[in-house]
């Protein structure tokens, strides 16, 4: 295998740059733990900086030209990132080593050379760059897919694999005993075997990670663009799905809820909502980045038949908007909701179960139950397109104490109830271990459909 340390073997004047721009690095490196360069968690913390992140970096830096430069289509940036994810390496870990070995993090230095040797991948203390089996990881995409690769199979295999480099032996390094403390250390010492270039890298490390990016908002909607039919009147929560793509986790509550806003214009009335301006909700406690959230709101079709296009956009309250605009189309026709109108089918219940207190001791789990009579003309059904629950209200969709602060369903027991019967919904509550009265409240809902009947309040006595 090469042993790649480019910076400190491609020429007496680059050792002479690394001296002069890292004066103050030398003298805390002495201070380092050869032996315990940086910990495991940290190397594999690939998830530290997404490949915005490493993009904000980038712009703190002296090197103006890799924040800009892009290869295949992709900003350095990205290619770092992708590289970090696909490896499972700190992107620190890789900008700390493409500094370490061509300086080109902080510095322009002779950079449309350096950028294609940007980590060192292949460049041994002897190696030729034009040897063939060195130039083929010439480029900077090339380096740093295999010098992150390297990094990586250095950790996974090499430093548990029984070889010299194994976690917990000693090997001479410069002339110095160093017994390798973690994978991490095992891995940055196979790639670069000396002990000035990994004080350097532990130095520059230290010094990188910790930046902490602005944290950025961005969606893409999830829901294709739909179109729905209403009676003049009717009421339906409708449901929209939108993907976080940015870094900045979403949360329903606090300071900046996540919510969907009436736009084009912004904060504009709407006449699903009696012209008032109605967010949308998340239904979620919180979205992470890259995972969905599901929106939720309320309407009601005008009396006025018709076609009615709505806009709407993702913001943080009192913070951005954000993301690209959602499109629905309202089409209003028939008979008012309240006619008798043959073939249309409506949801409506009674609560029948008596609302009698529920003794709890703190912390206990207990599922309980509510009967509910159908007392519409559509037949409830437990799966499907619209399945039954009983939801949380006041708000909608908020979250529960009894449910460790989650939105849960109540589940419908049976296949499907038929107008006239009655319903069993079940609910698994666990306490919490604060002592006290809670009092929560609960409606039917057919999902992606509509909420309706009376709401039920349920009094939770822990002690």
């Amino acid at each position: 295998m090469r042993k790649i340390w480019s910076s400190l073997t491609i020429g007496g004047m680059l050792f002479f740059l690394f001296s002069t721009m890292f004066a103050g690095d030398v003298k805390i490196a002495r201070a380092v733990d050869a032996n315990n360069l940086i910990p495991d968690a940290e190397f594999t913390s690939w998830q530290t900086l997404d490949a915005d992140g490493v993009q904000q970096f980038l712009n703190t830096r002296g090197g103006t030209r890799l924040r800009t430069y892009r290869e295949g289509g992709l900003s350095a940036a990205q290619i770092i990132a992708n590289a970090a994810r696909a490896n499972g390496i700190n992107p620190f870990v890789i900008l700390s080593t493409i500094q370490k070995e061509e300086s080109i993090v902080d510095s322009n230095y002779n950079f449309d050379y350096r950028i294609v040797w940007a980590m060192g991948y292949g460049v041994c203390d002897s190696c030729s760059l034009s040897d063939p089996n060195v130039v083929k990881y010439r480029g900077f995409t090339n380096q740093i897919t295999n010098g992150a690769w390297q990094l990586k199979r250095n950790y996974s295999y090499w430093a548990v694999n029984g070889s010299a480099w194994n976690v917990g032996r000693t090997m001479i390094i410069d002339g110095q005993a160093v017994r390798f403390a973690t994978r991490a250390t095992s891995s940055l010492y196979r790639y670069t075997p000396h002990l000035p270039g990994n004080e350097n890298f532990v130095n520059i490390y230290n010094r990188y990670k910790t930046f902490r990016p602005t944290a950025t908002y961005s969606s893409r909607i999830s829901t294709p663009a739909r179109s729905f039919t209403l009676r003049p009147g009717q009421t339906r929560t409708i449901y929209a799905t939108i993907k976080n793509t940015g870094s900045a986790t979403w949360y329903r509550d606090g300071a900046n809820p996540l919510h969907l806003g009436n736009s084009s214009p912004q904060d504009r009335g709407s006449v699903l909502t009696a012209g008032q301006n109605i967010r949308w909700n998340l239904r979620s406690v919180s979205v992470r980045p890259g995972r969905t959230g599901v929106f939720a709101l309320q309407v009601t079709a005008p009396t006025q038949a018709g076609t009615y296009v709505e806009k709407y956009r993702p913001l943080a309250e009192y913070l951005t908007w954000f993301g690209d605009e959602m499109t629905l189309t309202f089409r209003v026709s028939g008979s008012s909701v309240g006619n008798s109108v043959l073939g249309i089918t409506n949801y409506s219940s009674q609560n029948i179960n008596r609302e009698t207190p529920f003794t709890l001791r703190p912390g206990q789990t207990r599922t309980i139950y509510a009967t509910i009579k159908n007392t519409g003309s559509a037949t409830w059904y437990r799966d499907g397109a619209n399945p039954l629950h009983l939801g949380n209200s006041s708000p909608q969709d908020r979250g529960s104490v009894l449910t460790a602060g989650q939105n849960i369903r109540w589940n419908l027991r049976s296949v499907s109830v038929r107008p006239g019967r009655t319903g069993v919904f079940a609910l698994q509550v666990t306490a919490p271990t604060q002592a006290g009265t809670y009092v929560e409240k609960y409606r039917p809902l057919a999902e992606y459909l509509t909420w309706f009947g009376d709401e039920m309040t349920l009094t939770f006595i822990v002690r």
